[in-house]
């Protein structure tokens, strides 16, 4: 008796869990990609001095492609979206800015379009921003420090990582 009814509950456990596991894996997989880029994402605010309102607003996720062979450098590569307060007067776009990794200015900047397939699994993505692909040159370092300077609006810095972050500063962020 005491084995059939264990042969019961579990058939009944089996059975209910069965039916929701192909769209559990089929979730999964389509949000992998996007937690991976999230991962590898940060955002800078920078305030109008006179207000200290935020007035820009900076997206920047790593694209980051592991290297096959160490003598092949790839750059370093960023989709940086930039939102503009709609108050603004000025007419701000990311040329404006001084963009630098590690001290470096960058390669190449080209804009891309809302539709761009580099923006599909891409956090943050909102019709108002303005989105760009940076290329910055190869860094052997695991860990780059991502800075951004306006003229008015000042200076804004975030840490980005090769590896995990953890590793490099051994403290939860």
């Amino acid at each position: 008796m005491k084995i059939g009814l264990l042969f019961l509950m579990i058939f009944l456990s089996l059975g209910c869990s069965s039916k929701n596991e192909k769209t559990f894996i089929k979730v999964f997989q389509e949000n992998k990609v996007a937690s991976k880029k999230l991962q590898k994402t940060e955002k800078i605010q920078l305030y109008d001095p006179r207000q200290g309102t935020t007035k820009v607003l900076f997206t920047s996720t790593y694209i980051s492609k592991k290297q096959i062979s160490k003598k092949i450098k790839n750059d370093e590569k960023f989709i940086i979206g930039l939102y503009v307060d709609d108050n603004e007067t000025e007419d701000v776009h990311l040329e404006s800015f001084s963009l630098q990794l590690n001290g470096k200015a960058p390669k190449n900047i080209k804009t891309l379009n809302e539709n761009h397939k580099l923006l599909n699994n891409i956090p943050f993505v909102f019709p108002w921003t303005q989105f760009y692909l940076v290329h910055f040159p190869h860094t052997p370092q695991k860990s780059m420090k991502f800075t951004i300077q306006h003229s008015f609006y000042g200076k804004g810095e975030v840490d980005f990582a090769k590896v995990a972050k953890f590793v490099l500063h051994k403290k939860a962020y």
